[in-house]
């Protein structure tokens, strides 16, 4: 009777334990299949990083030529504004000095000079017109 009751208890500890190694078995696929998930995880991480510098590379590369572009156009537009303040200092210091002028030839007498009409284009005066012309001259 011991022998059958110490049957029965191994029976029972090694139910227990095929009990327990199929929990077990189920956990690790479970663990395997979450390993498998992980490394699918990982890898598109990685490629998503690989792209990621390839665009901040590309990004990089595109602001230092618009940012060479920019410079250029800063130094005309300063080139720009330095010859426009030349020129409105020099065009200050003309009309100053034509202000001036204008007084001064203001207090001047002022003399007319008699307007003389330029004479027509050779050819399309009559005989008596070019007669005319040269009496008047010689009346001078």
């Amino acid at each position: 009777m011991t022998g059958l009751l110490l049957d029965a208890a191994v029976a029972l500890l090694l139910l227990a334990t095929i009990f327990y190694c199929v929990v077990l078995n189920r956990r690790l696929s479970a663990l395997r299949a979450s390993y498998d998930d992980l490394q699918r995880l990982l890898g598109g991480f990685s490629r998503s990083i690989e792209r990621a510098e390839a665009g901040i590379t590309g990004l990089k590369i595109a602001a230092q030529e618009v940012g060479g572009d920019l410079q250029e156009r800063i130094d005309k537009a300063r080139a720009l504004a330095d010859e426009l303040a030349f020129l409105t200092d020099n065009g200050d210091r003309l009309a100053d000095q034509a202000a001036n002028t204008g007084r001064e030839g203001a207090q001047r007498e002022v003399v007319e000079m008699p307007v003389v009409p330029p004479p027509p284009p050779p050819g399309l005066e009559s005989d008596s017109e070019r007669e005319l012309r040269e009496a008047l001259r010689e009346a001078r």
